[in-house]
């Protein structure tokens, strides 16, 4: 069946982190997140960060495998 998250909601203080975010993932997880970080490209699909591509403005997002995987 692989990872679901449904309507997520996180805040620490007046601060909400997740808002509703939901997501459904089999396999390939760690390349999702590979992909959103440029560490591998996607054939197709888009990622955005406030609305524009995360690639013209990249974020100061880090990934911590737990184990070194193939890219």
């Amino acid at each position: 069946m692989g990872l679901e998250a449904k309507h997520l909601i996180k805040r620490y203080g007046d601060n909400t982190v997740l808002h509703g975010i939901s997501l459904e993932a089999g396999t390939g997880k760690a390349t999702t997140i590979r992909s959103i970080l440029g560490m591998v490209d996607y054939d197709s699909g888009a990622v955005t960060w406030n609305g524009r591509p995360i690639t013209e403005n990249r974020p100061s997002i880090g990934y911590l495998p737990e184990e070194r995987g193939r890219s």
